[in-house]
């Protein structure tokens, strides 16, 4: 009873959030974003254009998860074309990744230091990867929290039980990650 509505609702709130990385690569002005999709090549600034995503696509490997944290910190500038302080934190894969994302990890990282491999089963591209960073640029907007109502109809001797959540998962900053899209 109960406890069925509140999985239903976590597994729903996990896929909408997820859908914001399954269509990172598709721009949809009412999640948010500078004009063009959340993981793009051609993120503007006033002097150009940076990206956090690749040009040539490629696989997780520990050379290709290298490739884009030195992508991070080396290139992620901010409105005046100025390399901000970021790194990766979260390496975000679905499970189809999951071994590989250890495998890169290990190679490139002692345990302590290493980013933390989250492993999501609600991507629905089963190739994509991305790794979260230090600035807060994804954002998750409750706008009335989960609550469950019983309601006892004397009328027909039953139970009514009823769930609410209103929330809105969006991005303010592009920075907050980039992704990887082989498939």
């Amino acid at each position: 009873g109960l406890s069925a509505l509140t999985t239903t609702f976590q597994q729903m709130r996990d896929m909408d959030a997820a859908d914001i990385l399954n269509r990172a690569q598709t721009y949809d002005a009412s999640i948010g974003g500078d004009g063009v999709c959340l993981c793009s090549l051609n993120h503007p600034y006033d002097y150009g254009v940076w990206a956090n995503t690749f040009q040539t696509q490629v696989d997780l490997h520990y050379l290709s998860l290298e490739s884009a944290l030195l992508r991070i910190g080396n290139e992620f500038v901010d409105d005046g074309g100025v390399r901000i302080l970021v790194r990766g934190v979260n390496i975000v894969v679905p499970p189809a990744l999951a071994d590989a994302g250890e495998r890169a990890i290990a190679g490139l990282f002692e345990p302590r230091s290493a980013p933390k491999l989250v492993v999501w089963d609600y991507l629905t591209n089963q190739d994509n990867w991305f790794i979260t960073t230090t600035v807060n640029g994804l954002d998750w907007y409750e706008r009335e929290p989960f609550t469950i109502k019983v309601d006892v109809d004397r009328k027909n001797d039953t139970v009514v039980v009823t769930g609410t959540e209103r929330r809105k998962f969006t991005y303010t900053d592009p920075r907050a990650i980039f992704g990887a899209f082989p498939g």
